[in-house]
This record gives C-alpha cells, sequence and structure tokens, in this order.
C-alpha cells in the first residue's frame, strides 16, 4: 500500500510543487499521458546521453525545456 503511493507521488510529474505535495492520496492524483511522456523524455535523455556524472535535475530540465516543468533554482 504505502509503495502504491511512492509509485503515484513519483509519477504525478506535472503536479504543482507544493509543500503538502507529498501528502495527497494516491486517489487524489491526476496520472495521465503528459506524466508519461515527461517521464518518458527524461528516460530517453538519460539513456541516450553520452555525459557522465550529470545531476538528474539537468537531464530533467534539458529534456522538459520549453515546458513549465524546468526547475529553476
Amino acid at each position: 500500500m504505502n509503495l502504491d503511493q511512492l509509485a503515484a507521488f513519483l509519477a504525478d510529474v506535472t503536479n504543482e510543487i507544493d509543500a503538502n505535495n507529498f501528502m495527497l492520496d494516491k486517489n487524489a492524483r491526476t496520472l495521465n499521458s503528459t506524466d508519461a511522456s515527461f517521464i518518458l523524455a527524461l528516460y530517453t535523455e538519460q539513456s541516450t546521453s553520452t555525459e557522465k556524472g550529470v545531476a538528474p535535475r539537468e537531464f530533467w530540465n534539458k529534456a522538459m525545456e520549453g515546458s513549465p516543468y524546468v526547475i529553476n533554482d
């Protein structure tokens, strides 16, 4: 049960960044093709890159370029 909640939290990549986001129940989340597309874009970027030692945030930002889901410091 707890792993289901964790998987839903990790897969819901288009949810707003919020301090209480981790507390949302799996049933309160919307997992859709947008989430899947962003996860696939990140996986593709990481698996085809020849760069070593790159932080996951850099891969994410490169994959999400032009979208509102780029992580800014």
